[in-house]
């Protein structure tokens, strides 16, 4: 996004690039943001005491409090459609903002924006309850802390600008009544944050996380972070195979499971191409093989419901798995035979590995799938005879980083046309001096390093 130095140009350009047709705001003071909306725009605008001139007629001011406006019997009627774009600044308590969001939320179309003023706060003073300054926004960042806790299925990007940030929200749910069933819960669970918390986990609180690409695999226990994180390797895992030419006929998938919904996981959803990955176009899936969250227009490879589900489920030591159709690593699979050590990498899967041996080749069903995992059993890595390669790991990155050095595995016994393996002995020494039990996530971290340098790119 374009940087823009104060809220007004952000909500301007916001304005300009989507045209609402039926804009909602609330708290409008003065009424400064009326040069934004468009003459095909119908606005309301909702503050208990506006100080606004005459308007143009596209534009209706209610004079009320937003919660005597939602509780309103006619409101639908006053906004004329579901709500395309709406901007919430009115009073700067995280628990009202909430109020207003849910009632935005169910007033507006699945598509549609919504932005909160306000969820960067610049010191103790300004951010408190009670205002003492010119500048005050409030503890409105409390809101984006319980939104990310307990809607995780909303696109949440907040823009620092001035003088207090703004929240971006899509990926609405209108039919979705968490807020409003658990209101008070969600209100409690931020109720004793800080300023001090703020600035101690800015980050973590009210942005997304600054990922990075850590030498070791990161043990996340808030679930918030750990599904975002999950998310994000399995985003860079899909780019990572796009960029070594795989999947381009969208054959294979990634996979994480869920830290709070344990028997879903995140991949890519259907139609998507591989180097398009993002955390935003991830499909979350639950047992029964639908997409609960997420862009579910193309639905999902029924493969990797098919493969994925059972080898999770089966597995709870697994994170993640990934499989897709590559240059040697198919054609080996064809021999059903495993792999030697005839390399250095390939001695880290001679302990480490199975072989599928039935010729199902389309997993169709969750038979299939229930059978490769049987096949698996406790290895890391599992050759599917005439089809490819699975691999499943403790992350998504470390599945990723396994399956590429499977791959490579794959090529050397593929193009050695008379190998002399070294003996066990030999292969548990070289296994063990590369680290064998953290070898895929390192091969990630060069991984991505390389061909995905950027790590941001995936984010929103």
């Amino acid at each position: 996004m374009t940087h823009h130095d104060n809220y007004y140009e952000l909500l301007r350009q916001v304005h300009h690039d989507l045209g609402p047709s039926i804009y909602l705001e609330i708290g409008v003071h003065e009424g400064h943001s009326l040069a934004f909306v468009g003459p095909d725009t119908r606005a309301v605008w909702v503050d208990p005491e506006p100080k606004v001139g005459s308007l143009p007629a596209n534009i209706n001011v209610v004079p009320a409090t937003s919660d005597d406006f939602f509780a309103r019997p006619d409101v639908a009627e006053i906004l004329g459609g579901p709500v395309d774009l709406a901007f919430i600044d009115g009073l700067h308590h995280y628990d009202q903002t909430l109020r207003d969001f849910a009632n935005t939320e169910r007033l507006s179309s699945s598509d549609a924006t919504i932005l909160i003023h306000d969820c960067l706060p610049i010191d103790a003073v300004t951010s408190a309850r009670e205002r003492t300054t010119m500048v005050w926004s409030g503890d409105v960042w409390k809101a984006i802390v319980a939104l990310r806790r307990f809607r995780p299925d909303l696109t949440i990007r907040t823009v620092d600008v001035a003088p207090t940030g703004m929240a971006i929200i899509t990926g609405l749910d209108p039919s979705n009544n968490v807020l409003h069933e658990r209101f008070g819960e969600v209100v409690e669970s931020v109720a004793d944050l800080t300023f001090d918390d703020f600035v101690a986990d800015r980050d973590g609180l009210c942005r997304y996380p600054n990922l990075e690409y850590h030498t070791r695999m990161p043990v996340i226990a808030d679930p918030v972070r750990s599904r975002l994180q999950r998310k994000w390797e399995v985003a860079i895992g899909y780019r990572i195979f796009s960029k070594l030419g795989w999947g381009q006929l969208g054959d294979g998938h990634i996979s994480a499971r869920d830290p709070e919904r344990t028997d879903h996981f995140w991949v890519l959803a259907h139609g998507i191409p591989f180097r398009a990955a993002t955390v935003d176009n991830l499909a979350l899936v639950g047992p029964d093989g639908r997409v609960v969250e997420g862009p579910d227009a193309g639905g999902i490879n029924y493969a990797a419901h098919n493969i994925h589900w059972p080898v999770l489920a089966t597995r709870p030591d697994l994170v993640s798995a990934a499989h897709t159709h590559t240059r040697f690593g198919t054609p080996w699979s064809a021999n059903v035979e495993p792999f030697r050590a005839i390399s250095q990498e390939s001695c880290v899967f001679v302990f480490d590995q199975s072989i599928y041996r039935g010729d199902d080749l389309e997993i169709a069903d969750l038979a299939g799938g229930k059978a490769i995992a049987a096949a698996m059993g406790d290895t890391s890595m599992c050759i599917l005879r005439n089809h490819g390669l699975l691999t499943g790991g403790r992350s998504p990155g470390e599945a990723v980083g396994l399956f590429v050095l499977s791959e490579r595995v794959a090529e050397v016994h593929v193009k050695a046309t008379d190998p002399k393996p070294v003996g066990d002995e030999a292969a548990r020494r070289v296994a063990e001096s590369l680290g064998a039990a953290d070898v895929g996530w390192r091969a990630f971290q060069w991984l991505a390093r390389d061909l995905v340098p950027d790590p941001s790119v995936v984010l929103p």
